[in-house]
């Protein structure tokens, strides 16, 4: 929070919420990749995810008939908030500006379940509890982790 840029999936609501017909040009594989994801691994995530399946169900669909749709919902409050805010992208940029947050919202996820999964296998390789595939993905994950660095 604070002054900040907002967090990606709010990056990604409100991009949507100020262009509605860029969830069909979000391509078929992000979604089940979206899918994916959990609230509590990111939270907003749900909602996100809501509004392109609306969105891409209803092509044309006007935001103030969405949010007018979400009325009696807790959401509608912060997205009519987010919708009220400018944006700074015209329409020629809002596109490669929502595909680009998408995936680093699943790259994000991608590596913050990597990490915890590199921790939980440290601690078994250090204590001698690792399975031989166990020790397989460890280093997988080791490799991973170092080409990154690279």
């Amino acid at each position: 929070a604070g002054l900040g840029r907002p967090g990606l999936v709010t990056q990604a609501i409100q991009t949507l919420l100020h262009f509605p017909a860029l969830a069909a040009r979000v391509p078929a594989p992000v979604l089940p990749a979206l899918a994916g994801i959990s609230e509590t691994e990111l939270g907003g995530i749900d909602m996100l995810r809501e509004l392109l399946t609306t969105l891409r169900a209803q092509p044309g669909r006007m935001t103030s008939a969405l949010l007018e749709q979400w009325r009696e919902r807790p959401e509608h409050r912060r997205l009519g908030e987010l919708h009220a805010e400018p944006t700074l992208l015209d329409a020629e940029q809002a596109a490669p500006e929502l595909l680009g947050t998408l995936d680093r919202l699943i790259g994000q996820v991608a590596a913050e379940r990597d990490a915890r999964r590199y921790d939980e296998l440290l601690h078994k390789v250090k204590s001698n509890a690792a399975n031989p595939e166990e020790r397989l993905e460890f280093q997988a994950l080791n490799k991973r982790a170092s080409a990154l660095k690279a």
